[in-house]
């Protein structure tokens, strides 16, 4: 499993440190966050580059306060990360 650490503010606007994790699940990738980040938006990309990402559609369950979504594990190098709406 992959862990990102990163901070951000809650709804009251007290910093807050939360995560992203991506672990692989046989055929699949599976990417979870804390459930509290409900102003978040899971986005990828196939590069770094400005312009490239986009929302991820795939649907999202919360299970033990965390938002789960689970994608096919893609054939080539993809980027994840999470926007604040």
């Amino acid at each position: 499993m992959l862990e990102a650490v990163f901070h951000t503010t809650d709804s009251r606007g007290d910093s807050v440190l939360s995560s992203l994790q991506i672990e692989r699940a046989g055929e699949a990738v599976r990417i979870a966050w804390p459930a509290a980040l409900v102003d978040f938006v899971l986005e990828s990309s196939p590069d770094l580059q400005p312009g490239s990402w986009s929302m991820v559609s795939q649907y999202t369950e919360v299970t033990a306060g965390m938002s789960v979504t689970t994608l096919p594990a893609p054939g080539s190098q993809q980027f994840f990360r999470l926007r604040k709406l």
